[in-house]
């Protein structure tokens, strides 16, 4: 449809176009032949870019099968993974489904408005449900200028989503970091940060969330040593995503829009 309406309007405008200069301005022949020659091959240009764009675009949505989308009926969160993705999904499967939501890999910044789209025309239903997450593993990121020229390609990708997903869709960012060596890895822990709330929340598996702070004054018998450890490590990560990943997304970027997370965290 919304092809159609842009193929309609190019003809009103050079049809209207061609009025003009045949119908009312006070020209000569020569220059009337010239003008509307003009308008032809300009707006006979302007229908091919569109076309090939319209046709490089259909060849894109055909490498994204309809087998790794959540079905029409989907209840749970569609969830857009960006960044470095590559360690969550296996070579094979470009998606994962679990209880929280469905979650397709995004490889490349081009791909994500493509993808977005292709949703928006084949999975009109689920638009609502749609966020992104952006990924972030600090360790593959060693030259920081060159991180943030990714962070902004993103950036870019993500408000360009905005056309298809009646405005930029929501946006939530994981850092992913090996734990310090004196951290239990038996007991899996989520920590998130919330925009409005400043206290740092943390989540072990099977129990409820509850602040960082409370966490490490809680008497269960754990080594008080381990615990210190991991609340300094979680306030380091904290203060390094802000600096580097969160305060780069706020700000306004010439025609890009600041983006604010709706929620992040180390995992």
């Amino acid at each position: 449809m919304r092809r159609l309406t842009q193929f309609l309007l190019l003809l009103l405008g050079t049809g209207l176009a061609l009025l003009l200069i045949l119908g009312f301005w006070p020209l000569g022949r020569g220059s009337r032949v010239v003008l509307s020659l003009l308008v032809v091959i300009l707006s006979g240009a302007a229908g091919y870019f569109q076309w090939r764009k319209d046709r490089n675009n259909k060849v894109a949505h055909q490498h994204i099968a309809d087998s790794i989308l959540p079905p029409e009926d989907f209840q749970g969160a569609v969830v857009l993974v960006c960044g470095d993705s590559e360690s969550l999904f296996s070579a094979s499967v470009l998606f994962r489904e679990t209880r929280q939501g469905w979650y397709l890999q995004v490889k490349a910044p081009e791909q994500l408005p493509l993808l977005a789209q292709h949703l928006a025309e084949v999975r009109p239903a689920l638009i609502a449900q749609i966020s992104v997450l952006l990924t972030v593993v600090p360790e593959q990121h060693q030259d920081e200028d060159d991180f943030i020229q990714k962070l902004r390609i993103w950036h870019r990708a993500m408000v360009q989503c905005k056309g298809w997903l009646a405005g930029i869709p929501p946006m939530w960012i994981g850092i992913w970091i090996s734990p310090p060596a004196m951290e239990s890895t038996e007991t899996e822990r989520w920590y998130t940060a919330t925009p409005g709330q400043k206290a740092i929340q943390m989540r072990e598996a099977g129990a409820v969330v509850i602040p960082l702070v409370e966490w490490e004054r809680e008497q269960d018998g754990r080594n008080i040593q381990e615990k210190l450890s991991s609340v300094f490590w979680i306030e380091s990560l904290v203060a390094w995503a802000k600096t580097h990943v969160q305060d780069v997304l706020a700000q306004r970027q010439g025609d890009l829009p600041a983006l604010i997370p709706c929620a992040w965290g180390p995992a």
